[in-house]
């Protein structure tokens, strides 16, 4: 079974499309793929490092219709996360 989570970062509400056990694994690799679209977008926030920016919600089946219907999703993934950022 899939587990996947929405994680926001509050510095500019991008959002990582993630699969994760816990809230804890979600964030780090929302961590890893902003760092990783940080530098494709080159920009470098140290912020982006900060645990207590990112909030987490699990995806249901709601959520997760509103997501395939998103547009602002970057083509390809950053670390092991789906990035949306309009």
């Amino acid at each position: 079974m899939m587990n996947l989570k929405m994680v926001t970062w509050d510095g500019d509400l991008t959002q990582f499309l993630v699969e994760a056990e816990t809230d804890d694994e979600a964030i780090s690799k929302a961590i890893y793929a902003n760092k990783e679209f940080d530098r494709f977008c080159g920009s470098d926030n140290p912020d982006v490092n900060e645990p207590s920016l990112y909030i987490v919600d699990d995806v249901d089946f709601n959520l997760l219709c509103e997501i395939i219907e998103r547009n602002d999703w970057f083509k390809g993934k950053f670390g092991e996360a789906k990035v949306f950022n309009d």
